[in-house]
């Protein structure tokens, strides 16, 4: 017996509606982990690939604010740690 094939149709901008407040929270958590005083800064927007999908996909980022942020970072890797990586 052969197994059926599935198709999944998914509709990429209703998910990724749905996802935008997930992924704004979750750097909000990684810049408070890495510490506030430090001045580490975050980034949420939307973009798509050149040659990609033709929905553009919410992105996040969380980056170095400061020269201070900058070398507690390359000492510590503390956006990692705060990523829980």
């Amino acid at each position: 017996m052969m197994a059926r094939r599935v198709i999944l149709d998914l509709d990429f901008s209703e998910l990724d509606a749905a996802l935008a407040p997930t992924i704004k929270e979750k750097c909000e958590i990684i810049k408070e982990n890495a510490g506030p005083e430090y001045g580490y800064d975050f980034n949420v927007e939307e973009w798509a690939y050149p040659g990609k999908r033709d929905a553009p996909r919410t992105h996040g980022l969380v980056y170095t604010g400061t020269y201070k942020a900058i070398a507690d970072n390359a000492r510590h890797n503390t956006l990692l740690k705060a990523a829980g990586g």
